[in-house]
């Protein structure tokens, strides 16, 4: 995930760019807003998480999901004409958790971030090693700081993931991290056959939370790969040699 740009007319041009020009390809962030009689907030609110996404030198859309709204919400979004702006209307009130759903089904980023219009904020950040290392949950709090969160009263939650025990990873794979920065070696241990080692997902994931100043970071400890009985995974699905495997979904809502 690539730092904000500090240069305003990088920005600006972004902005116009992201506005009036539809993507040539798929998005790399879905960022997506339930919404339900937001006419008051829902402009400033897109107005802040427009500002923000376009210091990021990255492709992204906006999905609104209205859930039904008896009020100007969809008038006011509809009047934006923002080209990479889809606004999903819904015929009456299904309840937020519908609204979300909508909008994560229609989403097709590579990370999707949830905001809320109202005073309240929260996130989500599909963060295995490759979105942790390019700093996507960086971005997240980025973008929950940009919506009104303070980065020290944020609590961030480690779902489901793979433990160290269960993730083997080869040379290139340890080369690629130590290169970014050889204090990383702390998060590997060698593995069970020469040139192997393995990879404690869930601490690094802690690691860059804690360094981006969340007030706190947990892991649920829960293995995906050691726990057939409650999730699915890739990885265990291709050493068993089985045809196909499920799909997990994380939730969160207010």
């Amino acid at each position: 995930m690539n730092q904000p740009s500090t240069n305003l007319g990088e920005t600006y041009a972004a902005y116009q760019t992201w506005k009036t020009q539809p993507l040539t390809g798929p998005p790399t962030v879905s960022v997506v807003i339930p919404a339900y009689n937001e006419a008051e907030r829902i402009v400033p609110t897109i107005g802040a998480i427009a500002a923000y996404m376009s210091t990021l030198a990255m492709p992204w859309e906006l999905i609104v999901a209205d859930d039904g709204s008896t009020d100007e919400t969809v008038a006011l979004l509809q009047g934006l004409e923002m080209t990479n702006l889809r606004v999903l209307i819904a015929e009456r009130n299904g309840g937020k958790g519908s609204a979300v759903r909508r909008g994560m089904q229609a989403a097709r980023g590579e990370y999707v971030l949830f905001a809320d219009a109202d005073a309240g904020v929260i996130g989500a950040a599909h963060a295995g090693w490759r979105g942790a290392f390019d700093g996507v949950l960086e971005a997240t709090v980025d973008a929950m700081e940009a919506l009104g969160a303070r980065r020290d009263e944020i609590s961030a939650v480690v779902g489901p993931t793979i433990s160290q025990r269960n993730y083997e990873v080869g040379q290139d794979f340890l080369e690629r991290f130590m290169d970014e920065d050889p204090d990383h070696g702390r998060f590997f241990t060698h593995g069970t056959r020469e040139g192997k080692y393995r990879f404690d997902l869930p601490s690094f994931v802690l690691w860059r939370l804690r360094g981006a100043g969340v007030g706190s970071a947990t892991w649920i400890r829960a293995c995906t790969y050691a726990e057939p009985d409650r999730f699915f995974s890739f990885r265990r699905t291709t050493h068993l040699g089985e045809p196909d495997y499920g799909r997990l979904i994380s939730a969160i809502t207010l």
